[in-house]
């Protein structure tokens, strides 16, 4: 029976101690050095009571790898029935368990970040490899969730990548394609960017598993070694990704339901106050133009107009918000967008009958992380400002370089916000109606689109202590 299961086995006395093992056995464990002579238990702790509960333990192996194992026991005795020995098997059960331990992720995971996480911890302690990754794909795009050994510069490098066959990226191929791709890195069959990269942290193959559930894509897979992986290795790798995929399907889809939800409820609660704080504005300007002269009744209406065309700018900015998702994120002008967005803010000041002057600040060569929308990015910060600073107000705008990002910058003359200096103003609760002040739809607008930018923003007193001075804002964002 028990060469039916393996054919590691050793044998222990009664009091625990090793004092016989095969050569599979040796193999498996010689990285614990000499074994006869040695305590069972402190080779492998509980390892002899698993006899009796036939538990699963793990073991760090030659490779510094984990492994799981369970075991087979078969006592001898003596003429007077008195045990001697026993004779135990150790079975591999590392892909079980491997296996088990991600399909119980769902229950154990409260996001499907914390689920990447976790999953690439297993993969990584019971598999190796020099690095691994999670692309999650959304809209024909696969970005990266998470990852295990990339460099700040294989994550810029390898970040986002379009589900295509023309995609530079093995990952976007491999999902358009549907199929596992093993690709040596050397050069000519890489950027010299990558392939410098790729050597000094020891990678020569690259291997991208599609992630399917249903035939549904959910993301890839993707993991470096130092070596080519054999054919048995990378079945391995399927099977661990069939495994993955469902998990994580399975709570992303979850997620989705939930937020599609709360987005709702969310757009609902903006439009309800933004549009009524609109149409409160309207009639009260209406309402002072009887017996007023014919001057100040073109003015009462014309604000009044200005707030009825402020529907359409939030109606406008809601339909931007539910297109914004499948925009592919690409290197951007800051100034060609800035430009724009300055443009337009002059008009809305104009408008408004309210002179301002803004001073920008911006080199052509500045690039970001972002989209066409980043123009709508900007103009929703210059509105805020422009609506409310005094007349003959200035803007100034500059950009800051620091590292891998850029900070760009808008300062004000003020009034600034009260509450800026705690940061509420950005914070997602503010957005709902019963705590609403002068914020709405525009301010959501601007945290939303950073977000799906990868960046953050945040506003303070332009000096501190006076707030009637104006505020800072800083939108930082990953350079592109």
């Amino acid at each position: 029976m028990i060469s039916e299961i393996t054919d590691a086995i050793c044998v222990i006395d009664h009091e625990n101690r090793v004092v016989w093992v095969n050569k599979t056995f040796e193999d498996w464990f010689s990285n614990h050095g000499s074994l006869l002579g040695k305590n069972l238990n402190m080779l492998f702790t509980g390892a002899s009571e698993g006899c009796i509960k036939g538990q699963v333990f793990s073991d760090i192996g030659p490779n510094n790898r984990k492994r799981y194992f369970e075991i087979e026991c078969l006592p001898t005795f003596d003429e007077l029935d008195n045990k001697v020995s026993d004779l135990i098997a150790f079975r591999d059960v590392t892909t079980l368990q491997t296996l088990l331990n991600i399909s119980v992720l769902t229950v154990s995971s409260t996001t499907s970040k914390d689920l990447i996480a976790k999953a690439l911890d297993i993969i990584g302690e019971t598999l190796g490899y020099r690095t691994i990754a999670i692309l999650i794909h959304n809209n024909g795009v696969l970005e990266l969730a998470d990852s295990r050994g990339y460099s700040p510069m294989l994550k810029s490098l390898l970040a986002y990548q379009r589900v295509s066959p023309n995609e530079k990226g093995l990952a976007g191929r491999s999902a358009y394609l549907n199929k596992i791709i093993i690709k040596d890195i050397r050069e000519g069959t890489v950027s010299e960017k990558l392939l410098a990269e790729s050597r000094r942290l020891g990678i020569t193959t690259v291997v991208t598993v599609p992630l399917v559930e249903r035939d549904e894509l959910v993301g890839v897979l993707v993991i470096s070694t130092s070596y080519k992986p054999s054919p048995e290795e990378v079945n391995l790798l399927k099977i661990v990704s069939n495994q993955l995929s469902v998990s994580l399907r399975k709570i992303i889809f979850e997620e989705n339901l939930v937020n599609a939800r709360d987005e709702i409820e969310l757009y609902i609660d903006l439009m309800c106050h933004d549009i009524t704080n609109a149409n409160q504005a309207a009639l009260g300007y209406l309402e002072f133009v009887p017996g007023k002269s014919k001057e100040e009744a073109e003015q009462y209406i014309s604000s009044a107009v200005s707030s009825i065309y402020r529907v359409n700018s939030l109606i406008e900015n809601v339909r931007k918000l539910r297109r914004v998702e499948p925009e592919m994120i690409e290197s951007v002008s800051i100034k060609e967008s800035m430009d724009n967005a300055i443009i337009d803010a002059y008009a809305l000041a104009e408008s408004l009958r309210k002179p301002v002057r803004i001073n920008s600040e911006v080199n052509p060569v500045h690039r970001v992380r972002a989209n066409k929308l980043l123009r709508d990015l900007f103009y929703n910060i210059l509105e805020t400002i422009v609506r409310r600073i005094d007349r003959n107000g200035v803007i100034d705008i500059r950009v800051k370089i620091e590292g891998d990002t850029y900070n760009v910058i808008f300062e004000d003359t003020g009034p600034g916000l009260e509450k800026a200096k705690d940061g509420i103003i950005l914070s997602k609760e503010i957005y709902k109606c019963p705590r609403t002040g002068q914020i709405g739809i525009g301010m959501y607008f601007i945290r939303n689109l950073v977000g799906r930018f990868h960046g953050s923003i945040s506003i303070d007193e332009r000096v501190p202590g006076k707030i009637h001075e104006g505020n800072r804002y800083i939108l930082t964002l990953k350079a592109g």
